[in-house]
């Protein structure tokens, strides 16, 4: 069984076709390696809009997973801050974005 793991990265108020490009390649990138991704992006709205109801969502499927994979850019969004105490504390497997997939 494949193990699955959530994208943690950088996701302002609004989402940018860029920060839309990133998480599609790193899932892409995981997806090869082997693992079921769990991409957030794919929960917004139509208005690219992050809201209450979507974080809700996020971080239940945030609990649901066996690791994180954690973004460079996540490192300067304060936000995920509280996405990645959530995996620690779930004792998840956390993989540093900063190194190279290939």
């Amino acid at each position: 069984m494949k193990k699955k793991i959530y994208i943690i990265g950088n996701l302002s108020k609004h989402i940018t076709p860029e920060i839309q490009d990133s998480f599609l390649l790193t899932k892409l990138e995981l997806l090869r390696i082997g693992f079921d991704v769990i991409n957030p992006i794919e929960n917004l709205n139509e208005k690219s809009t992050i809201n209450y109801r979507i974080k809700i969502r996020n971080i239940k499927q945030l609990a649901e997973c066996d690791a994180v994979y954690l973004m460079p850019c996540a490192i300067l969004d304060r936000s995920k801050n509280l996405e990645l105490s959530i995996a620690l504390d779930l004792n998840l497997l956390v993989i540093n974005g900063t190194l190279n997939l290939r």
